[in-house]
């Protein structure tokens, strides 16, 4: 089970810190992306903790720290949704989103729980009641890269952490290539996706695609050469690896087709390169689609496109001027920050250090149950006063036009008699 995996083969390296004599900690950092095991740090070690959060809107974050969820316009992580969706996405998005946080809540941290307790001791309090002290989530989002969500003070966003503002130089080959080309293409599918491991069909596939695009292109290949199913063609130049970032911010760099990871999308944004995209798994499908929203790319389904599909695509984001001109917009806003990702995740760090935790940003959301947060009962008390009011006017209306009924057939009798 990944989920429960680090804990117990890194336990070696982690053993010293279940000491009894280890030194104080001022702070513990936690992934909070299926290693809530790892929770119990802080408990065990009696200090405040940050949550960070490598991709964008994980739902159980937002609720640690009290956050409004609005399945209306804030689409899942692993949704391939804009933030505009029709009626059948919001439903999916809805069920999904919640299905998610309760297959977290009550199968994968029940079983970490016990891996836990295992390590930690059986008083341990309960993985979902340590959660709920955390001081502040760190969050991998910005409007230019992520979809917007309401957010508390605690959740703080930090995309673009690891971007190097002046990355470093090319290596000769690269940078040779890059100078004597007025237009290059990168195509990279990140770190975890093995290019070598694509099947002979999609290789072909692309090999003829890029044999025709009338631009030099950079590839990411990971596998030798002599290994490809045809020639590499004489306008590829590949390498088992890229400085990714350093050619993204050359100014030849004309289009960056990619797999659409959350990382080398603000690193494109950054540098203001348009994309062609197509998203494997997890929150690639979302990245892309929020690409293609703010209309610096454009979207292929890898296991399905063309050749053709290919080419015209690298050759619309390249030729049509407002690819570049949205990255360009695209990059200013990304840019304009008062102080840096980096800057902000270290002054927020310090400041829980500082204030003990920071208790005073914790938000009372959190402390509430589910049908209180959303006024489950103060809606069903007030439709229960709206029935007994109805009730008790229809009643008194009855018994009125019951009296009044009575009182004029006894008037008629009398006036019979008479």
């Amino acid at each position: 089970m990944i989920a429960i995996f680090p804990l117990t083969y890194y336990y070696h390296i982690f053993s010293h810190f279940l000491d009894s004599s280890s030194p104080k900690y001022d702070l513990v950092f936690v992934e909070m992306f299926f290693y809530d095991c790892l929770i119990a740090f802080p408990h065990h070690l009696n200090a405040p903790f940050i949550g960070m959060v490598s991709q964008y809107g994980v739902p159980w974050a937002s609720d640690l720290v009290g956050n409004p969820s609005v399945y209306s316009f804030v689409p899942n992580f692993s949704a391939p949704y804009g933030q505009r969706m029709n009626f059948m996405e919001r439903f999916y998005n809805t069920i999904f989103s919640v299905g998610m946080k309760l297959i977290r809540r009550f199968y994968f941290m029940t079983k970490q729980n016990e891996v836990a307790m295992k390590y930690f001791g059986a008083e341990m309090p309960p993985l979902w009641e340590i959660e709920r002290n955390i001081s502040l989530i760190f969050h991998n989002g910005h409007p230019a890269v992520t979809p917007f969500y309401p957010s508390m003070p605690n959740l703080v966003d930090v995309a673009g952490m690891h971007i190097l503002a002046k990355p470093p130089p090319l290596p000769q080959d690269l940078s040779n290539i890059m100078e004597s080309n007025k237009k290059v293409v990168l195509f990279c599918l990140g770190s975890i996706i093995e290019s070598s491991s694509i099947e002979e069909e999609r290789l072909i596939v692309i090999l003829k695609a890029l044999k025709e695009v009338p631009y030099k292109v950079v590839w990411r290949w990971d596998g030798d050469i002599d290994k490809l199913p045809i020639p590499l063609p004489s306008n590829v130049h590949a390498s088992k690896w890229l400085p990714q970032q350093s050619l993204l911010a050359h100014h030849n760099l004309a289009c960056f087709v990619t797999h659409g990871g959350l990382l080398s999308l603000q690193e494109t944004t950054y540098h203001g390169v348009p994309v062609v995209g197509f998203p494997f798994y997890g929150d690639q499908g979302l990245n892309i689609k929020h690409a293609t929203d703010m209309g610096i790319g454009l979207s292929l389904k890898f296991f399905t496109f063309t050749k053709d599909e290919l080419i015209n695509s690298i050759n619309e984001v390249i030729e049509n001027p407002r690819y570049k001109k949205n990255a360009v917009k695209m990059s200013k806003i990304f840019r304009d920050q008062l102080e840096t990702s980096l800057e902000r995740g270290v002054y927020w760090t310090e400041y829980v250090i500082r204030h003990n935790g920071a208790p005073h940003l914790r938000s009372a959301a959190v402390d509430l149950w589910w049908f209180q947060y959303y006024l489950i009962d103060v809606i069903a008390f007030a439709l229960l006063l709206a029935f007994i009011s109805i009730f008790i006017f229809c009643t008194i209306v009855k018994f009125v036009y019951k009296f009044i009924c009575k009182k004029s057939h006894k008037s008629r009798k009398r006036l019979k008699r008479e």
